[in-house]
């Protein structure tokens, strides 16, 4: 997508293009139609090609090339050409326009809906509380016609924003439409003269770097397979209609000899991890899924061979381009530029960034004889998922020249609108516009890497001695997230604001926090356990003492009572002994009396004298016993 077609104008003209594009409307129509309005808005009454081209640019957001509006004019009968100005030669009414002017009108009014949802829903998640209002409706316009924004952390805040968003149907239709409408005008750029839509009857060769031949074998799973797939398809599509007409393909998949040294380098990385012999990059998830399964080296060894076999099934083959920077000839077309080698942080960053250089440069050396700015002949190009392919692409190329890098989305579509004759229809599915599976790539991509710049973070403290290793582990532990693949994203995931804390780099200390948080948490529930305890124990010893002094009151009323009881009883029982006892002593009274008037009555007095003493001695005991019992 050209670096000129850019924010909300941009956005609203795809919306329009989308829904005036319907089923075999001529596409040339609808650019005439923008054309009136211009003229109308600016009373024009005559004018040269290119500067209606930058009128379209200023008006609407998007560079249409000069041959495609050269014969979207023709549509207009009012226009005269001369030389190389167009002369209007009656006024426009402006019912001739009324119907686009409507369309563009309803197109604004729900973009700038879903603009200022997403500024509100920035506010909510940005700390920085100056947020420019313009530039945020900017980068949200420009990711959903490209992707490419330069405030990365903005990308994941824009796909949360969307992703938030995937059950509400009209927004999401609201979205693929702008999409759609992208892949109508990308089929209109780097188009020749007088045709509408590409033909791709030229060899094209489209060179795949290691990511991209990763998301062909699965290794990068199922979403990036599934994507893949839509491409090939296209591919292979286009491929089986030349073969019919021509006896011959048009379209070849390669790669270059650095993409395999890279990819033979990452299966060397896996062995190697197997061994222990080096550390896991969770940033990887295609080492995660090379290693998964694996119990020996053989192993690993088994799954490179499987990986080159389904490349070699698909008709991918190593491209055999000689290109020799030593010599003068291949030097003029090299890229490969120390300025960008130079500001590389490592070692190993240099020698990707010199390896691109060099695809780039290949890319380059085969475009030397041909239209760079007509996409059906510039013969080669790159495929790939790395940004810094796509910048230094990018910035390689002149103004109105198709890049020498691209990626899979654009190709994807533009591919099938060569091969739809840039047709839509209701029943048509249209690789590459589902905004959702956008939003899931690059929410995906954006975590991982802010993950891979908080653990870098976290072993730089660790080596510069500011944290142990269990803080280090405690701090890792404390992430909320892990690597994510796009098909794994989850709408709560999206609504967690740990993400936000990752995508504005203050993860590690917001966990720090957290856990400091967490620490007073414990020792201030410990100290109110503990205050809560101490109440407790002082409530349960005032309440035993109250047990223990009602007990003891009760125990010595019971001891009162019982003292009073065993006193009454013993009382009772001496008074009874003592009873029997008095009348004992009666009983020997009386037989002393009657001893005594029988001895007075007897002559046996002896006797009666001794029966008597012993009467007598009998009852002096008696009475002893009685008063022993009364003391």
């Amino acid at each position: 997508m050209s670096q000129d077609v850019e924010n909300f104008k941009c956005v609203s003209s795809l919306v329009v293009f989308r829904k005036m594009y319907d089923n075999r409307q001529n596409v040339y129509d609808i650019i005439s139609e923008f054309v009136k309005t211009i003229i109308i808005s600016h009373r024009l009454v005559e004018f040269e090609l290119y500067d209606m081209c930058t009128l379209l640019k200023e008006e609407y957001g998007v560079w249409i090339v000069p041959a495609v509006v050269k014969t979207a004019l023709k549509k207009i009968e009012i226009l005269k050409r001369k030389k190389n100005e167009y002369i209007v030669e009656e006024k426009i009414s402006k019912e001739d326009t009324k119907r686009i002017n409507a369309q563009i009108s309803q197109s604004r009014s729900s973009i700038s809906v879903i603009l200022d949802d997403y500024v509100t829903y920035k506010k909510t998640k940005v700390r920085d509380e100056d947020i420019d209002e313009a530039s945020s409706k900017e980068e949200i316009c420009k990711f959903i016609v490209d992707a490419k924004i330069t405030d990365e952390s903005s990308v994941g805040i824009i796909s949360a924003f969307l992703l938030e968003r995937k059950d509400d149907l009209s927004f999401k239709n609201a979205c693929e439409c702008i999409r759609e409408g992208l892949i109508i005008y990308n089929g209109l750029s780097y188009t020749p003269v007088g045709e509408f839509v590409d033909k791709l009857d030229t060899p094209l060769t489209v060179f795949l770097q290691t990511e991209l031949l990763f998301h062909a074998t699965g290794l990068n799973g199922t979403l990036y397979q599934s994507l893949f797939s839509d491409f090939y398809q296209v591919v292979s599509d286009i491929n089986n209609d030349a073969l019919k007409r021509n006896g011959k393909r048009v379209i070849a998949l390669k790669y270059f000899p650095e993409t395999k040294e890279e990819v033979n380098r990452f299966f060397l990385k896996a062995e190697a991890i197997f061994s222990n012999q080096k550390s896991l990059d969770p940033s990887r998830p295609a080492m995660f899924k090379i290693l998964n399964g694996c119990g020996s080296v053989s192993d690993v060894k088994q799954k490179e061979i499987e990986f080159w076999s389904s490349i070699n099934s698909m008709g991918i083959k190593e491209d055999e381009t000689v290109f020799d920077v030593s010599k003068n000839y291949y030097a003029q077309y090299n890229l490969s530029g120390k300025e960008e080698i130079s500001l590389a942080e490592t070692s190993e960053d240099a020698d990707k960034i010199y390896d691109i250089g060099q695809m780039l440069s290949k890319v380059n050396y085969l475009r030397r004889n041909v239209n760079r700015g007509v996409f059906r002949t510039i013969h080669a190009i790159i495929l790939t998922g790395n940004r810094k392919t796509l910048s230094l692409g990018e910035k390689y190329k002149s103004d109105q020249e198709v890049p020498l890098a691209t990626t899979l989305s654009y190709l994807t579509n533009r591919f099938w609108y060569s091969l739809h004759k840039g047709i839509f229809n209701e029943k048509t599915t249209v690789p590459g516009a589902n905004i959702i599976t956008m939003a899931q790539v690059a929410f995906s991509q954006r975590v991982n890497e802010s993950l891979t710049d908080e653990y870098k973070k976290i072993k730089q403290q660790f080596d510069n001695g500011e944290i142990t290793k269990e803080k280090a582990c405690e701090i890792i532990a404390g992430f909320k997230m892990t690597y994510l693949q796009p098909e794994s994203v989850t709408k709560e995931m999206v609504e967690d604001d740990f993400c936000f804390d990752l995508f504005n780099g203050e993860a590690i200390e917001q966990v720090k926090a957290e856990r400091s948080l967490e620490r007073k948490k414990y020792k201030d529930e410990m100290a109110s356990k503990s205050k809560d305890l101490e109440d407790s124990n002082r409530a349960l010893d005032a309440l035993i003492r109250e047990k223990n002094q009602k007990e003891q009151q009760e125990y010595e009323k019971e001891l009162i009572r019982y003292s009073k009881f065993r006193d009454k009883s013993v009382n009772n029982q001496m008074r009874k002994k003592r009873n029997k006892q008095l009348v004992i002593l009666v009983l020997y009274f009386m037989l002393f009396m009657v001893m005594v008037v029988a001895a007075i009555l007897s002559s046996l007095k002896i006797v009666s004298g001794l029966g008597m003493l012993v009467i007598i001695i009998s009852a002096f005991a008696c009475y002893g016993k009685i008063c022993a019992t009364t003391i």
